[in-house]
């Protein structure tokens, strides 16, 4: 093969391989609350206007910090949101990849639905013994002790009848399956 065919080959190829490589910028931003205090696991999300589809995803760390990459030339609303905060909202067409953007969420007005206070615990331990408040876990339609027993957090029945607690055999049983009343 003559020398400039080769030179053409590696032209060709060196073209192809540079044009693959599409060119992507970090957006890189800090999600802080009212206070200026972090906001840690906020989801970040970079949609592409033109295709509508996300054009890049990040959670922020324990600092609040983001790093998403995105590609330039394309105009993408970023979003920002985290439980408890009214979502945040921005168009971005040109940022500065060396440039941290602040990001504040203010706290939501949503109130949470009913809250019921219990004043006994429904599993209490002293000592090695554990004591379960059946009521909290039952309906009052079980027929059997078995039905009971496998609404406890913890207790299994096998197909011979036999009681395990986290996984260990409790207690003699021999089998039977008693009606509970």
């Amino acid at each position: 093969m003559p020398f400039y065919c080769r030179i053409l080959v590696f032209l060709g190829f060196f073209v192809i391989s540079f044009s693959s490589f599409s060119q992507t910028k970090p957006l890189i931003g800090q999600v802080l609350d009212s206070l200026n205090r972090p906001i840690a696991y906020a989801n970040v999300v970079a949609i592409n206007q033109s295709t509508q589809k996300i054009g890049g995803f990040g959670i922020t760390n324990d600092e609040g910090r983001f790093k998403v990459t995105l590609v330039p030339g394309s105009a993408y609303l970023l979003r920002v949101s985290f439980v408890g905060y009214q979502q945040f909202e921005r168009l971005i067409t040109e940022w500065d990849s060396e440039v941290q953007m602040q990001i504040v969420l203010k706290q939501s007005d949503t109130e949470l639905g009913l809250v019921e206070v219990v004043s006994e615990m429904p599993v209490t331990m002293k000592g090695d013994t554990l004591t379960y408040k059946t009521d909290a876990f039952t309906t009052g339609n079980e027929r059997k002790l078995e039905d009971v027993l496998e609404k406890l957090p913890g207790f299994q029945i096998d197909d011979n009848g036999d009681v395990k607690v986290q996984g260990k055999k409790s207690g003699q049983s021999h089998g039977r399956r008693k009606n509970f009343l």
